[in-house]
């Protein structure tokens, strides 16, 4: 067997195979130089155990691979980053892919697929099995089945206990679950001075669900009238929205992150009511300072005249200022256009050096289609 067959059996990247060569040769020479004088029949011993340490990584990286690629696949379909729609049979299928290969976060996303589905029994027995795995993003989410009493008995008290311990095990979401009980007085007096010091914390997190949660929660406590008097002292600037205007006063305080998540709650309808409209412009404000998600959403919107007049051309010039941003989807997404020429001049050539980027940067759709025009 060649080691190109070697490496394609196991199924590894280039890189990965490097890794897997560079731990067996680490392995061996540390053997050598504690234990052997240099001779010919050393030479061939030490020869078998690097042979036989280099299969060892072999197994373990290719298992690593596996794992990560199958809860890459899951997070794809469940948020539909690749097709636009989610697809919440074949995210289950990858996520228990990723479960049996190990990675406790799998467990945590198996719950949310079944708390999406209805069915929050099923997903208090996934995310306490995730917890149980060392999942704190599991734990978190049990945490928060029983503040609301969804799937399990109502206990604040053990709801307390799981978000602190999934905030003390670096779990920065948690920090909502915290920030819910104190602003809601679950299980403990109400402050909202209290509330909005996890909920802050919480907003640094980059969890596309949570971070929008904290951002709404935070300007919920600053316009709300039981705030008047309490925060003095407590305020930070970035987030104090006396003096602004309704949803607008999170966005204006600057945060850099803000206006993208504002925007995404009002795409998704998270705790708001959905409203393209005002969604479309909350990403143009955020596009308007760089950021690339915004873009690649305005280009989507424009695809599919999601609160605006559908526009093709107006979509493709979206979707590349945020592949050139760096965002991987968009730079599969434009190169598509490119082929087909949808909103673009069709230029094959142009299509291969986008798929040729977002193939690099990990996206197998991109990877398929370049390897169909190419024919490598």
């Amino acid at each position: 067997m060649t080691i190109k067959e070697l490496r394609e059996s196991k199924g590894l990247s280039q890189g990965k195979f490097a890794d897997s060569i560079g731990i067996g040769r680490t392995a061996i020479v540390g053997y050598e130089k504690g234990k052997f004088k240099w001779n010919m029949k050393k030479r061939t011993v030490l020869a078998a155990l690097f042979l036989l340490f280099t299969l060892f990584a072999f197994d373990c990286a290719a298992q690593a691979e596996t794992s990560e690629n199958a809860l890459k696949e899951g997070l794809a379909w469940y948020y539909g980053t690749e097709t636009g729609t989610a697809d919440f049979d074949k995210a289950e299928a990858a996520f228990r892919d990723a479960t049996d290969a190990g990675i406790a976060d799998a467990w945590y996303y198996l719950g949310r697929v079944a708390y999406q589905r209805g069915d929050n029994k099923a997903a208090a027995a996934f995310f306490e099995t995730g917890a149980e795995q060392g999942s704190e993003l599991a734990r978190f989410n049990l945490g928060i089945l029983y503040e609301n009493g969804e799937g399990v008995d109502t206990d604040y008290e053990k709801a307390m206990a799981l978000f602190q311990e999934a905030v003390d095990h670096g779990c920065v979401e948690a920090n909502c679950g915290l920030g819910d009980l104190y602003q809601n007085g679950g299980g403990v007096e109400a402050d909202n001075a209290r509330a909005l010091q996890y909920f802050l914390l919480a907003a640094e997190s980059d969890n596309p669900e949570w971070a929008p949660y904290a951002f709404l929660s935070i300007h919920q406590i600053y316009t709300s009238e039981s705030a008047e008097g309490e925060l003095d002292g407590e305020q930070d600037g970035r987030w104090n929205a006396k003096g602004l205007e309704g949803e607008t006063a999170l966005a204006r305080a600057g945060h850099p992150k803000a206006r993208f998540y504002l925007g995404y709650l009002y795409y998704e309808g998270m705790n708001v009511e959905q409203d393209y409209a005002t969604a479309q412009s909350w990403f143009l404000e955020a596009a308007e300072l760089g950021d690339a998600r915004s873009m690649y959403f305005l280009g989507y919107m424009y695809s599919k005249g999601l609160g605006v007049e559908a526009d093709q051309e107006k979509s493709a010039q979206w979707y590349l200022k945020s592949a050139e941003a760096g965002y991987i989807t968009s730079m599969y997404t434009i190169g598509r256009r490119y082929e087909l020429g949808n909103g673009v001049e069709q230029n094959i050539e142009t299509a291969i050096e986008w798929y040729q980027k977002a193939a690099e940067a990990g996206n197998k759709k991109a990877a398929d289609r370049l390897a169909e025009l190419t024919g490598n």
